[in-house]
């Protein structure tokens, strides 16, 4: 941890001492972060997720396509005379490039990576590299600096399926402020509705996100900042107008997809399942449970977006008794 993240971890804390001193409550939290350079064994980021409870926020590890594409992509970044070729979803082709005698301009397949998935429950996937030019296919320098791109991009693979990156810590992030549909985890409210970064969660789950923060600001080189917000009249109003903002969009999304489903079955004759306008309700029922836990930053405006999500759940079932 550097010295500016202590002297702020100080500071925050002496003033929350002064506001609890004065018997002010906590009404919740701004949640913010700064990422870089994350290189975190996936492993046992997910474990110690787990074990706040927040494991669901992290998802699946990448496919195994996906994280060689992510791996060419890096290698080929001011790479010369070699273009690297898709062959198929798994596969990819790195090409020589060179001109003939008669500046005729030749491509030479000369390397392919590929990836095969496992199969079979703790088996690793397998990554190849075949070297299908042969030192004859252009110039001894130019081969080996594709062969050096090929085991560049292994390298690059081998270390993205072991450890998280920058932009995983950075989904884990936003997933656990924003919850998934079945858990919701640390029950945030984004307060920049379309780019997110900066989250408002409530006094309920002040303790663990003060508890991820801890645990990736001492596992990487970001910062993730909680500070306290303490309940004043300025302070609910500003809160319940954000909650409500936050919770009325989700709701009128989940109405829109709902309708747009059933519209699309509809129009091309298929069946719809009652399974499928179930899983519409658990959705709305886990919004209901999010506002539940914003009961007292909301106020009365809590009991007008319950009834606005009852309303919702019956249309679901007029749609179940319609279909």
């Amino acid at each position: 941890m550097s010295t500016n993240q202590n002297i702020g971890s100080g500071v925050a804390s002496k003033l929350e001492a002064v506001f609890q001193a004065q018997g002010q409550q906590v009404l919740g939290a701004l949640v913010y972060w700064s990422l870089a350079g994350v290189h975190w064994e996936r492993e046992a980021m997910r474990a110690e997720w787990n074990a706040l409870g927040l494991g669901r926020a992290i998802g699946r590890d990448p496919r195994p396509e996906a994280l060689l594409t992510d791996a060419v992509y890096a290698a080929r970044a001011g790479a010369k005379d070699v273009i690297f070729r898709r062959l198929s979803r798994y596969e990819w082709a790195l090409v020589e490039e060179s001109r003939t005698a008669g500046d005729v301009l030749a491509h030479v397949h000369a390397v392919t990576l590929r990836v095969v998935p496992a199969t079979t429950p703790g088996v690793a996937d397998r990554f190849e590299s075949e070297d299908v030019a042969g030192a004859t296919a252009s110039t001894a320098e130019r081969h080996a600096s594709t062969l050096a791109l090929a085991a560049k991009v292994e390298r690059g693979f081998a270390d993205a399926k072991e450890f998280a990156g920058t932009s995983d810590l950075s989904n884990g992030l936003t997933t656990a402020l924003h919850g998934t549909t079945r858990d919701a985890l640390l029950a945030g409210i984004s307060l920049r509705e379309g780019t997110g970064g900066l989250y408002f969660v409530p006094a309920a789950q002040v303790d663990r996100a003060r508890a991820l923060a801890a645990l990736v600001n001492r596992s990487t080189a970001s910062s993730v900042y909680v500070l306290a917000l303490y309940a004043d009249e300025a302070n609910l109003e500003t809160a319940a107008k954000a909650a409500k903002a936050s919770f009325t969009a989700q709701l009128n999304a989940l109405r829109s997809e709902l309708r747009e489903f059933v519209q699309e079955r509809k129009d091309a004759g298929e069946e719809i399942k009652e399974s499928h306008l179930e899983t519409r309700v658990r959705r709305l029922q886990s919004l209901q449970d999010r506002v539940g836990l914003w009961t007292e930053v909301l106020g009365g405006v809590a009991a007008e977006l319950t009834g606005s999500i009852e309303a919702a759940k019956a249309e679901v079932a007029q749609e179940i008794g319609v279909v």
